[in-house]
């Protein structure tokens, strides 16, 4: 976890945010299945995600992280949300 951790803060957000990416947080599970992470990231429309996170999981730097992370991600399951309801 620390190495993701790492990779995660140092590399993978900083490059998100500099290329528009609208990272709304991440949290880690302590009860259940302890030590998963989910990511919560806004994008405006379906065009919008399609374009940025394609561009974002193509970039260089992220596919040199993906070189120390795959394996730790390797079972990860993508979600989109939309919502019904705000507060």
């Amino acid at each position: 976890m620390p190495v993701f951790e790492e990779k995660l803060k140092g590399e993978v957000i900083p490059l998100a945010q500099e290329m528009g990416l609208n990272l709304q947080g991440v949290w880690r599970s302590l009860v259940g299945n302890a030590g998963e992470y989910v990511e919560l990231w806004e994008f405006d429309s379906l065009d919008e995600f399609e374009k940025k996170w394609k561009s974002l999981i193509g970039h260089p730097k992220i596919q040199e992280v993906f070189q120390t992370t795959g394996e730790m991600v390797a079972d990860e399951v993508f979600s989109l949300y939309e919502p019904i309801w705000e507060k």
